[in-house]
């Protein structure tokens, strides 16, 4: 360990007392005064705006329709293809099987047709009827 070195002043003197040889640190006995804090003016926040409802919802469907990637994640989407051939198949046969991975690309390119094409017949049945189709249950009329 490195030795400190030590001023003149903070040595020990009869004249200063017995606890001179107690450098003091910081704090309001001697040395600079503290610096007064000024007040910082209070900043109004902007308020966000806020867009009436449903103009965002069709922003991103019109962001959606323009791109031509896929929206449902591959690898879940694969392993839920591996979870329902695992179910199908009897369990003798279960390690013959293996999936392309361009057969997989296929069936989630078809998978997300289908359900593009079931939103929009969901789309469709509201504007003639004024009513929301897309909720639990009343998709299954339309599939």
């Amino acid at each position: 360990m490195a030795r400190k070195k030590i001023k003149l002043s903070q040595l020990p003197s009869q004249e200063r007392g017995l606890n001179a040889h107690r450098v003091h640190r910081g704090g309001t006995r001697g040395g600079r005064s503290k610096k007064k804090k000024k007040k910082k003016k209070k900043k109004k926040k902007k308020k966000k705006r806020r867009s009436t409802p449903g103009t965002i919802a069709l922003e991103q469907i019109r962001k959606y329709q323009r791109s031509t990637h896929l929206l449902i994640q591959a690898l879940p989407f694969q392993r839920l293809v591996r979870e329902i051939t695992n179910e199908l198949i009897p369990s003798s046969e279960r390690a013959v099987w293996r999936w392309q991975k361009s057969a997989v690309n296929a069936l989630q390119e078809a998978a997300e047709a289908y359900l593009t094409s079931v939103f929009e017949d969901s789309k469709y049945s509201w504007y003639f009827t004024h009513e929301a189709h897309n909720r639990e249950g009343h998709l299954t009329d339309l599939v």
